[in-house]
């Protein structure tokens, strides 16, 4: 009881000081964008004389219909200690009809930097917007080269071009500043105006604003707003209360009589002068549209550009854009390079969530050192390109034994926008490499939506022999012939007279020791569980057999007379014996010893197998054979 006692206290602790730090050391007190930050981006994108309508429509597409602009995507993933290294190269081909209109929007500016107004900053404090879009940038390309959802952090970023030149990245004000010009020109393009300077509508505009503010909201969790005033402004005139409630009884009323108004309707009643009580209740039904729909229901006549804006804003919504800046290319053709650190998710149990032996085993990975040997790819950016290339290359000493599509069914019965057919993908077919290789192409883009895993690729490395396995299969053999031998002599009562026996037997659990954890190779990828058992089995067994040797040892210096037990008189019953041990100790761990070997043997024969067998195969893949 006192022990249960002692065991509970230490885990309330533990869970306490060192638990509950780690899950609430990320900061969760952050305030939201404020809305007048939408005005001004509003502001800037009238000021607006350096994007076009061809660079516009460029990003716009590149946005919402990725598949059209690139033609190949390619990823490749190395596994390092902890996390892993991708570069993804991206290959994009314009349409010859927007590189003849962008290329049209390469005429110079007439105004400088200092003719750029400033305005708050992104958090919405008053101070100087990041630096303005400068009057050279007419001449390069912006493009929107990843959309992560918001507060999806990327270590280690870089963006380079085919020669490894680095690339310029905007900032995210400066991204802010360049998504609200882009929609500025898109509903100008709608209503048949090229011009920057031209007027919208008021009902555009608070569109427009509405949908600005929407992109610049951050992704919090949402908290209840109360509408009640301060306790401070405690008021005791019931003739004020009184007002409040005629107040809310008005605006309940407005509600029930603009019950399904359509969201243009609601826009144009919005920028009328209105009564207080109907503008609150406006804006509560209006509050109930997304806004993309609401610019999807506004009446233009380039209908087509209105629904770019639209699917834009619904692109940005909840996400965020990684905008590059390139030199224009003259054909329209370009390639972009960008590396990135990513952290795997340590999964500790492949048999369910509530398996006690996949429980048990992840933990034991985790004590023991055994990297997984599984590597699962999400397949995210595998619809934003007409073909799609996978590369996982794995550590030396490492071969590739089998890969699977992991949630493929429904996700191949999707046809992708406007692609000629549906999805096709196939993998290397040849294993035995240290490396795999995936290729698909027309997959659809997987919708972006939390808690909601994409399809993955799995891959299953396992290490080339002899490896690990091979030195715990050594260090077991051993450790079983030693036990065998000197139970065998304790057994018959064969004393060798000497104390070497008992170092002898302890010898395998050094070298079990310094085979498995001499020198750690620092990599993702890491000996099995089975290896790294085996030796920790070898390790007590060896100990065993020692401490039993010397138990022995010092019970038969005993005189017989004193009526002290003797360790000899312990034998298997039924004069069965174990290899010839006849002692039940001795017996037992001769048992253990060579269950063990011979199980940790069988492994390390059918791995070899098995690597010969993936590495000596033909295959359809072509290449080069070995002479």
């Amino acid at each position: 009881m006192a022990v249960t006692l002692v065991l509970a206290v230490l885990l309330i602790y533990d869970n306490f000081v060192y638990i509950r730090p780690l899950v609430r050391s990320y900061p969760r007190k952050i305030g939201q964008v404020s809305t007048r930050r939408a005005r001004e981006l509003q502001r800037l994108a009238s000021a607006n004389r350096i994007i076009g309508s061809g660079q516009a429509s460029v990003f716009a597409l590149a946005i919402s219909t990725p598949f059209m602009l690139r033609e190949r995507v390619v990823e490749l993933y190395e596994p390092g200690q902890r996390t892993l290294h991708r570069r993804v190269t991206v290959e994009v081909q314009l349409p010859k009809p927007l590189v003849k209109t962008y290329l049209r929007d390469g005429e110079p500016p007439r105004v400088g930097v200092s003719d750029q107004p400033t305005g708050p900053s992104a958090e919405g404090r008053p101070g100087p917007l990041a630096p303005p879009l400068r009057g050279e940038e007419n001449l390069s390309l912006h493009f929107p080269l990843i959309i992560a959802r918001k507060g999806e952090l990327h270590d280690n970023f870089v963006v380079s071009d085919v020669e490894g030149t680095y690339l310029p990245v905007l900032s995210y004000p400066e991204c802010l500043q360049f998504v609200a010009s882009v929609l500025r020109m898109l509903l100008l393009k709608a209503y048949n105006s090229g011009n920057s300077r031209a007027a919208l509508s008021p009902e555009v505009l608070e569109a427009e604003n509405r949908a600005l503010t929407r992109i610049i909201r951050r992704n919090l969790p949402e908290s209840p707003v109360s509408h009640r005033p301060p306790v401070s402004q405690h008021r005791d005139d019931d003739d004020e209360d009184d007002d409040e409630e005629e107040s809310k009884r008005r605006i309940e009323e407005e509600l029930l009589r603009l019950d399904g108004k359509s969201g243009p309707d609601l826009l144009g009643m919005l920028v009328q002068p209105i009564s207080d009580e109907q503008k609150k209740a406006v804006t509560r039904l209006l509050n109930s549209f997304p806004p993309h729909e609401l610019l999807r229901k506004l009446e233009a006549p380039n209908k087509k550009a209105l629904l770019l804006a639209a699917e834009l804003v619904r692109k940005l919504s909840d996400n965020y854009v990684i905008v590059v800046r390139l030199p224009r290319p003259s054909d329209g053709r370009f390639v972009v390079h960008y590396e990135a650190t990513v952290i795997p998710r340590l999964r500790l149990s492949r048999r369910g969530k509530w398996s006690p032996v996949g429980w048990l085993g992840g933990r034991m990975r985790i004590l023991l050192g055994a990297r997984p040997v599984q590597l699962a790819v999400s397949l995210a950016n595998a619809g934003t390109g007409r073909s799609y290339h996978l590369k996982v290359q794995s550590p030396e000493g490492l071969y590739l034994r089998s890969q699977e599509f992991v949630d493929a069914e429904e996700y191949l019965k999707v046809k992708a926008d406007k692609a000629p057919t549906l999805p096709y993908y196939r993998f290397r077919q040849r294993l035995g490499q240290s490396y795999a290789h995936f290729y698909a192409r027309f997959l659809a883009e997987v919708p972006n939506v939390p808690m909601r895993p994409p399809p993955r690729i799995r891959f299953t490395f396992i290490e080339v022999p002899p490896g690990s396995l091979f030195r715990a299969t050594v260090a077991s053999s051993a450790c079983f012939l030693l036990v065998l031998v000197v139970g065998n002599l304790m057994s018959h009562g064969h004393d060798p007279g000497t104390d070497a026996p008992a170092f002898l037997l302890a010898f395998p659990a050094v070298a079990a020791t310094w085979l498995g954890f001499e020198a750690p190779s620092r990599r993702l990828l890491e000996p099995t569980l089975t290896a790294r058992l085996a030796l920790v089995g070898t390790t007590l067994i060896s100990v065993a057999a020692s401490a039993l040797y010397m138990a022995f040892k010092a019970t038969n210096d005993v005189d017989n007379g004193s009526g002290a037990p003797r360790w000899n008189d312990s034998v298997l019953p039924g004069g069965v014996s174990v290899l010839g041990v006849t002692n039940l100790w001795w017996g037992i761990l001769v048992l253990i010893s060579c269950v063990m070997s011979a199980y940790v043997f069988r492994l390390y024969v059918l791995r070899v197998r098995e690597f010969m067998r993936l590495s000596s195969r033909r295959h359809l893949d072509g290449g080069a054979e070995e002479a």
